[in-house]
């Protein structure tokens, strides 16, 4: 790809609180807001789980999303492509990078969640 000046790329956005303590076996509780300006320029924790690998940032506060877009595109009506990873990887994998999609016109988002036990996990004990 020759064209990432022109792609606009924010990481690690939150879109729901941390996961952990007394929200482990809750649904996904609303993100704080945050002072400031946000610095989006990496990817956020990876969700635990039986296939987090060693080299990523592995946390329970982990519910963020990823976007590509051109970026000269403010006015622009544009595709956009939601894309949910597949088993036994995560949304910082490179693989599942957007900035060939955005070279294409095409706003690409992709986003953490919980998986295994702690997203599946479901109890009479858990709820409350």
């Amino acid at each position: 790809m020759t064209h990432w000046k022109d792609i606009a790329v924010w990481k690690g956005i939150p879109f729901a609180a941390t996961t952990g303590g007394q929200n482990r076996w809750k649904a996904p509780q609303p993100a704080s807001a945050w002072n400031g300006t946000l610095d989006a320029r990496n990817g956020g924790n990876v969700c635990p789980s039986a296939t987090s690998r060693d080299n990523y940032m592995i946390d329970e506060d982990c519910l963020d999303l990823n976007i590509w877009s051109p970026a000269n595109s403010t006015n622009a009506k544009l595709p956009v492509v939601m894309w949910n990873y597949p088993a036994m990887s995560t949304a910082v994998d490179a693989l599942f990078d957007g900035g060939g999609m955005a070279d294409q016109g095409i706003v690409f988002v992709n986003y953490n969640h919980r998986t295994g036990p702690f997203g599946w996990l479901a109890h009479p004990e858990l709820s409350g």
